[in-house]
């Protein structure tokens, strides 16, 4: 792995734990009431996408346990479409697929 990619896995990766601390202690509903708390989730989502957009081609190809198409997509929409974020989509990316994207950067990371 080259020190690019390496270096935007691991901005990956800490934005995605980043997510993890500004869930901590909130639930789904929180969104409806915390604007802060969304720009915060969607901001590092962006940045989480950004970054996989720059991951090269080959090591997209590689490393198949992540969602490189989703990932990058959800950025797309959330810039593109900023008007219509949708919460519930957000909750469910915070809080089930992030959790997993950690753990796959985390082990890839470590090797």
């Amino acid at each position: 792995m080259n020190l690019h990619d390496k270096t935007r896995l691991q901005d990956m990766l800490k934005e995605a734990i980043q997510t993890q601390i500004f869930i901590e202690g909130k639930t789904k509903d929180d969104l409806t009431t915390n604007t802060l708390l969304v720009y915060g989730l969607v901001r590092a989502i962006e940045i989480i996408g950004e970054a996989a957009n720059v991951v090269s081609k080959d090591l997209q190809h590689q490393l198949t346990d992540i969602d490189w198409v989703g990932i990058i997509g959800m950025r797309h929409r959330l810039i593109h479409h900023y008007q219509n974020v949708d919460l519930d989509i957000i909750w469910d990316v915070v809080s089930v697929d992030i959790p997993k994207l950690i753990h796959h950067l985390k082990q890839i990371l470590e090797d």
